[in-house]
């Protein structure tokens, strides 16, 4: 028989694979990036853990108060007070009356009147009354918004 054309080739040598290593600048461009975006989300949550700190102590310390009637709620409408002139300045948490209730719709989505706000400094204070308005400032405390304040 005669010789095929194919068996007069030299065999296939299969080329060395590429390393992995040393990384190619795009890689390392890649893994810079990824650093960054991790450091600034953690400097980011930081920043933000700090901020709300205050908030986290109030909550606290509202859930901590052993008192009934109405110091008890004077208690909550001054840790409340407390985080408005914290977060917003003392010209917020100097208002009262109407222009306080307001500012608590405003910045902490809890709806209380000017009404249920004087029942606080009276010295009897009816249970439902109480009741109600101890939810009220709770929640208000709880719901506050941080966020708006102009200092931050």
């Amino acid at each position: 028989m005669t010789a095929s054309a194919l068996d007069t080739l030299e065999p296939i040598i299969a080329p060395t694979s590429v390393s992995f290593w040393p990384l190619t600048p795009a890689w390392w461009a890649v893994i810079a990036l990824t650093v960054i975006v991790i450091l600034a989300g953690c400097a980011y949550w930081r920043l933000v853990y700090k901020h709300n700190q205050a908030k986290r102590e109030a909550i606290i310390l509202a859930s901590t108060l052993n008192n009934e009637g109405a110091e008890h709620l004077q208690q909550l409408n001054m840790i409340l007070k407390r985080l408005a002139a914290h977060y917003y300045g003392a010209d917020k948490a100097s208002c009262h009356s109407q222009q306080w209730c307001d500012f608590i719709h405003s910045a902490c989505r809890v709806t209380i009147t000017n009404e249920q706000l004087t029942h606080i400094y009276h010295p009897k204070v009816e249970h439902s009354h109480y009741t109600q308005v101890k939810q009220l400032l709770s929640q208000a405390i709880k719901r506050f918004n941080t966020r708006g304040a102009a200092h931050v």
